[in-house]
């Protein structure tokens, strides 16, 4: 079998169907899943999650994460969310950050290329609901997170942190959930609420957001700011 794989497809292909293969396989056996909220700290929480959580990788598109995640209905199955604005500003950082290896991340990469199709970050927003429903795009950062955590009205998850209360919230998923999350975001770190607002303000202003493409990403993520209560 392995040397079929490796003679029909290459070295990526196979790491990622192997991934696959694993991420089905603890999906049925392990007890938790955590899904990695794009730009939400998914990395540092990932790290922190004990051996019977799934860690659950954000490179699908919403429609094929939900119908994975419930591939088993026992999960008990948890994320963590951000202030919609301040997700975007972060996501758009990093999509556009230098030397993306295409063969290494192939998605972040393709992700820049769409991007930079456009001319700034206030053309990119005019524009980010039509590349949103193209579905030859694939946003991996810029989904709204309400799409991955809803099925219409109906919320699939049994808890969604904040990534602004994160240490409250990790404290709730040990005591009231038995989930062990190794993993302190800081008194003194950025998801203070005071902190974030003077934060976003001071973003807005560096990158050059206009009040028309704040009012476009308010409509963009609408669904994030009802449905999350922001």
């Amino acid at each position: 079998m392995f040397i079929f794989l490796k003679k029909k497809f290459g070295y990526y292909t196979r790491q990622r169907l192997k991934l696959i293969f694993n991420l089905i396989k603890d999906i049925y056996t392990k007890e938790n899943l955590y899904f990695r909220m794009p730009k939400v700290a998914s990395d540092s929480i990932a790290k922190g999650l004990d051996t019977n959580t799934v860690s659950f990788y954000h490179f699908f598109t919403p429609n094929t994460t939900k119908k994975l995640i419930f591939l088993n209905k026992h999960l008990f199955k948890f994320t963590f969310v951000r202030h919609p604005l301040d997700r975007f500003i972060s996501a758009y950082s990093w999509a556009v950050r230098d030397n993306i290896c295409k063969f290494k991340y192939p998605e972040d990469y393709n992700q820049k290329m769409i991007i930079l199709e456009c001319e700034g970050i206030n053309d990119f927003c005019s524009k980010l609901d039509s590349m949103l429903s193209s579905p030859k795009n694939h946003l991996i950062h810029f989904y709204p997170q309400s799409v991955f955590l809803y099925n219409k009205d109906s919320l699939l998850f049994d808890f969604i942190g904040k990534y602004e209360n994160m240490d409250e919230d990790i404290i709730k998923l040990k005591n009231e959930h038995s989930i062990n999350l190794k993993f302190e975001f800081g008194a003194n770190s950025k998801n203070r609420k005071k902190q974030l607002v003077e934060s976003l303000n001071s973003k807005i202003a560096e990158l050059g957001l206009t009040p028309t493409s704040i009012r476009k990403l308010e409509k963009t993520y609408a669904n994030d700011f009802k449905l999350l209560n922001y």
